[in-house]
C-alpha cells in the first residue's frame, strides 16, 4: 500500500496529512502538528518519530500555500541584489544563492531574487520602496552597497526583518536600523595567516594588488604588517582596477590583470610573492607569469581573496567560507521572522587562509 501511494505521488496526485495519518494510525490533526512543531499537545515520543519517518519515507512536502493561509505568512524570503547583470557571474554569489536557497528550503522558504538599479542613490532607494511595497515577503536579505538611511522607515513601517550582507562594511558604518541584522567579514584571521605562511616560506618582498576599495582588507594586512614587522611600504601597492565598463566576466577580469602584470613588469618584477585581493585576477597573473617561463610556487608566490569550487584547490587564498556566511544569513533571518522583538545583531565571519600550490618556499629568481 505505501508503494502504491509513492507511485501516486510520482504522478503528481501527492501525498496529503490524511495520508500519513492513515499509515500511522492517529488523527490528522495529530501529524499537523508534529509536522509543524507545536508543543502545546500530549503525544509519545515514539508516535512523534513514527510520523516523521512516514513522512520522510513519502517525501511529503507542505503546501506553501495552505501554510500561507493558516499561519498569516507568504514563506517567501527576497533576495536583493545590486549589479546583477555582472555579479551573477560571480563565483562568489552563485555559491551564497545556491547555500541561501537550500538553506530557505529545508525550512520551507521560497527565495526570490530581486535586481536593484544603482545608477544613483534616488532610484535605487524608490526601487526597494517599491519591492518592499508591493512584494509580500517574510524577510529579506539585502547585497551589500544597497542599503540607504532612506529605506529605515520602510522597513520600520513593513516590520521586515532583513539581514545585510555588507561583507566588508564596519559595524559603525552600519549602525542599528530597525529590524536590519548585520553580517560582515572579520579579516585579521585571514589576513595574519597569509602574511605569515609567506614569511615562513622565506618571502621578503612582496607586491600587494587591490583591485577596488577594499579598505578593511588592507587595513588588516597593514595590522599584519605592523605585527611582523615586515618591510613593507605603499609603493609596494598596485592598483588594478582602472575598469572600462562596470560589467566585467571573469575571463575578462583575468584578462584585464594579464594587460596589467604587462604594464607593471618593470616594477613587479623584484617581488617574489604577488598577494591579489581578487581571486579571478590572481588567476590572470598566474596566467601572465607562466607566459613569460616562471614556475608559479616556486619562482613565484601568487595569492588571491576567495576560495571558490570552480578554481579547485590549487589556488592559494583567503577563504571566505561562503557556506558558512549562507547558513548564517539564513539562521539570523529566520530568528527574527520567529522572534521579531529581538534587537539588530552583528555578526563577524572570520576568514582563513586555504593553502594551495601557488606559494612555495622562496627560490633564486630567474632572470626574465
Amino acid at each position: 500500500k505505501g508503494y502504491l501511494m509513492i507511485k501516486e505521488a510520482q504522478k503528481g496526485k501527492g501525498i496529503t496529512l490524511r495520508d500519513i495519518a492513515r499509515r500511522a494510525g492517529v488523527n490528522r490533526s495529530t501529524v499537523s502538528r508534529v509536522l509543524n512543531n507545536a508543543t502545546d499537545f500530549p503525544v509519545s515520543e515514539k508516535s512523534r518519530e513514527k510520523i516523521i519517518a512516514i513522512a520522510e519515507e513519502l517525501q511529503y512536502q507542505p503546501k506553501l500555500s495552505a501554510k500561507s493561509l493558516a499561519s498569516g505568512k507568504s514563506f517567501n524570503i527576497n533576495l536583493l541584489l545590486a549589479s546583477i547583470s555582472r555579479d551573477i557571474t560571480s563565483p562568489a554569489l552563485a555559491t551564497l544563492i545556491d547555500v541561501i536557497s537550500r538553506e530557505l528550503r529545508k525550512n520551507n522558504y521560497n527565495l526570490i531574487i530581486t535586481p536593484v538599479s544603482v545608477s544613483d542613490r534616488a532610484t535605487m532607494t524608490r526601487e526597494v520602496q517599491a519591492i518592499l511595497g508591493s512584494c509580500t515577503v517574510d524577510g529579506s536579505i539585502i547585497g551589500g552597497g544597497l542599503l540607504d538611511k532612506k529605506l529605515r522607515d520602510q522597513f520600520s513601517a513593513n516590520r521586515i526583518p532583513a539581514v545585510l550582507m555588507d561583507i566588508h562594511c564596519k559595524e559603525e558604518d552600519f549602525g542599528c536600523f530597525p529590524f536590519i541584522h548585520h553580517l560582515a567579514y572579520d579579516e585579521n584571521p585571514g589576513q595574519e595567516q597569509l602574511l605569515r605562511h609567506l614569511i615562513e616560506l622565506g618571502h621578503k618582498k612582496i607586491a600587494y594588488i587591490t583591485s577596488g576599495p577594499c579598505a578593511d582588507i588592507m587595513q588588516a594586512f597593514g595590522r599584519a604588517v605592523a605585527k611582523y614587522n615586515v618591510d613593507f611600504t605603499d609603493n609596494d601597492i598596485f592598483y588594478f582596477y582602472d575598469w572600462q565598463h562596470e560589467s566585467v566576466s571573469i575571463f575578462e577580469r583575468q584578462m584585464y590583470y594579464y594587460r596589467k602584470m604587462a604594464e607593471e613588469w618593470k616594477r613587479l618584477r623584484k617581488y617574489s610573492a604577488i598577494v591579489c585581493t581578487d581571486s579571478t585576477g590572481a588567476l590572470g597573473v598566474v596566467e601572465f607569469l607562466k607566459d613569460k617561463g616562471l614556475a608559479v610556487g616556486k619562482d613565484v608566490s601568487v595569492t588571491g581573496y576567495g576560495k571558490y569550487r570552480e578554481f579547485g584547490g590549487e589556488l592559494t587564498a583567503i577563504d571566505k567560507a561562503f557556506d558558512e556566511t549562507g547558513k548564517k544569513a539564513v539562521e539570523i533571518l529566520l530568528n527574527a521572522i520567529k522572534t521579531p522583538e529581538i534587537q539588530p545583531v552583528h555578526v563577524k565571519i572570520p576568514t582563513q587562509l586555504f593553502i594551495g600550490n601557488t606559494t612555495g618556499k622562496l627560490q633564486e629568481k630567474k632572470n626574465v
